[in-house]
């Protein structure tokens, strides 16, 4: 028994050793042989039986082999029309080949002959960032920033975006609605008036139908509105235009956007703070900005400082002749902000830390962590959240970045640049506002309207 055994272990070991001298010549033997077949149902252009021999030498190539096959699987594919089999080999290819540029231009072409904007976008955000030298995948992405859409909805006014949205002033006047219990009922002055709506980030209606002489947002504005009626009354309303609140006996004569829990409102020349319920503060001020990020600009006796919505007190003292703040108050944005104390602007953080050492003309808030618009020798350029100047000042007048565009404005009309400064939308509107995670941004055409475009790369990303 104990010879039986030793004779099966030695015949294995025979078994083991001649497979392992004889496995590497029979794995290049199958390789070969089905490249040869390969190539020869491609020369006789019976390309599926090719590309099927192409697939079976791959389970023996090594790595550089595969690299040569997963290339004439594509070219295969194309001869076929398998525009499956094409897209999946140029991802599989860029995959487990993530420096080679070839699989990257394949794939590219395969987008843009799709016309796919929705996989072209991110597909180029990332190629181009790993090939920064490569021409070809900047050219294409340049050409999609010039591909944007405009809608054909107009209006007569459109706010800038607060958290996502945007209220616009549609045209006409409309009355109340009877009441279905009350059909003989009077309209009452604070239906009537202008008629506003609220759109979210995708320009869908929030809210709808909403009357008033002025609207004024709120950071949920479809839950809470400031409005004006016809007898100059100040009302909170709801996101179907009924009252929520009032207070008239506090007189207020105009009203900020209700952001962060309170909203600016001034009452006989003075500025207070009012909450939720309406009611006042104690305090008053000569003027006052929006809360953002938990601080404001106030102003008392001709001078500026911070204030704190969490102390609801100064974080700074009044040091500052004056603080740039945009169409709805705020300040404080992406924890900097532009403020002068005697000539010209500088920026600052929350503590009150000048940032930099750059002096502006003048300025515009910050949208977002991306450049803000700053004027220098009576032109337009960016600087960064360090205070440092990143594009030189040649405009005419300009917007702050967001999600990578800025408006500017040349020879009279506003275009849009990317953050290398390429105008990628070319002068040919009255005025742009920001744009939104979406990529929509509010236009003005030369008849006064106002619409959206949308910038696809955005859109897409």
């Amino acid at each position: 028994m104990k010879y039986v055994i030793a004779v099966v272990m030695t015949l294995l070991s025979v078994f083991v050793w001649f497979s392992l001298l004889t496995g590497p010549d029979r794995t290049k033997q199958e390789y070969q042989k089905a490249m040869e077949s390969a190539r020869d149902y491609e020369e006789r252009q019976i390309y599926r039986k090719a590309l099927d021999y192409y697939e079976e030498a791959g389970k023996y190539a090594d790595k550089k082999q595969k690299y040569s096959i997963g290339m004439k699987i594509v070219e295969m594919s194309v001869e076929l029309n398998d525009a499956a089999s094409y897209e999946k080999e140029c991802k599989n290819l860029i995959k487990n080949y993530p420096s080679k540029k070839k699989p990257y231009e394949q794939l590219l072409k395969y987008y843009q002959a799709k016309e796919d904007i929705k996989e072209l976008v991110p597909f180029l955000k990332k190629t181009k960032k790993r090939f920064p030298k490569e021409e070809i995948f900047h050219k294409a992405y340049r050409k999609l920033e010039e591909d944007y859409t405009q809608s054909g909805e107009s209006y007569d006014e459109i706010s800038d975006w607060l958290r996502g949205y945007a209220l616009v002033k549609t045209s006409g006047n409309q009355t109340e609605q009877q009441n279905f219990l009350t059909p003989e009922k009077e309209e009452t002055d604070y239906r009537t008036g202008k008629i506003f709506q609220v759109l979210d980030s995708q320009t869908t209606v929030e809210a709808d139908g909403i009357n008033g002489e002025r609207i004024v947002m709120s950071d949920h504005p479809g839950e809470l509105l400031l409005r004006q009626d016809k007898k100059k009354q100040w009302s909170m309303i709801d996101g179907d235009g009924n009252i929520t609140e009032n207070n008239p006996d506090a007189g207020i004569e105009e009203a900020g956007p209700y952001i962060d829990h309170y909203a600016a409102a001034k009452i006989k020349g003075k500025y207070y703070w009012i909450n939720q319920t309406m009611r006042t503060s104690k305090r008053s001020f000569d003027m006052l900005g929006s809360f953002w990020e938990g601080t404001a600009p106030v102003c008392q006796d001709g001078k500026w400082a911070l204030f704190s919505a969490e102390k609801f007190q100064e974080i700074t003292k009044y040091c500052f002749s004056d603080i740039k703040r945009d169409e709805f108050g705020r300040g404080m944005v992406a924890d900097r902000m532009f403020a002068t104390k005697d000539s010209g602007y500088q920026m600052y953080n929350r503590d009150g830390k000048r940032m930099g050492a750059e002096s502006f003309e003048d300025a515009k808030p910050f949208v977002s962590e991306e450049p803000a618009a700053v004027k220098q020798s009576d032109r337009w350029g960016f600087a960064d959240r360090n205070g440092k100047l990143v594009i030189d000042g040649k405009y005419e007048e300009a917007g702050s970045f967001a999600y990578g565009y800025a408006a500017v404005k040349q020879d009279g009309k506003w275009g849009v640049i990317n953050e290398q400064d390429e105008m990628v939308i070319k002068p040919c509107y009255q005025m742009i506002k920001s744009f939104n995670s979406e990529g929509y941004a509010a236009v003005q055409t030369d008849d006064g309207k106002w619409s959206f475009i949308r910038m696809n790369t955005i859109a897409y990303r």
